[in-house]
Order: structure tokens, then sequence, then C-alpha cells
């Protein structure tokens, strides 16, 4: 059922987007969502997660955050040119 709901979408997405816009969003998603997903993984070990479970995540400092978030920018930047 999954499959056949899949292949139907990306049938009807080539028909209407053509096949060009579609493999450039296929290689946006393939790039945007790991991109998101370890930004917000890094967001909720440094915000979230120290306040609701502070005996397994310990509260990470201002200057730790920030040194963090800038490494992730960096690492991800490589990843973004086509």
């Amino acid at each position: 059922m999954f499959a056949a709901s899949g292949i139907g979408g990306y049938v009807w997405a080539r028909q209407t987007i053509g096949e060009d816009g579609l493999d450039r969003i296929v290689h946006f998603d393939k790039v945007a969502i790991p991109i998101v997903l370890d930004y917000k993984w890094e967001e909720a070990k440094c915000e979230k997660l120290p306040k609701i479970l502070p005996s397994i995540f310990r509260p990470v400092p201002e200057e730790e955050q920030n040194r963090r978030f800038k490494g992730e920018g960096e690492g991800w930047s490589e990843a973004t040119v086509v």
C-alpha cells in the first residue's frame, strides 16, 4: 500500500514539477533533513534535555553551546555546496 502511494506520488511529482525539478528537490531533502535533525538534536542536548533530565544530561554553559553550534555550521557547509 505504502509503496504504491509512494510510486504514485513520485510519478505525479515528476509530471507536475518535471524531472529536473524533482531531482533538485530530492537532492535538497537529502542534504537539508540530516542538517536540521543534527541541529535539533544538538539544541535538545544543550537546552531542553538538561531541564527535563538533569541527572542524565548535564547543563551546557553558554560558551560551550556557542562553540558546538559554530562547529555544526562549519561541519555541514561543504554538504550544502552543489
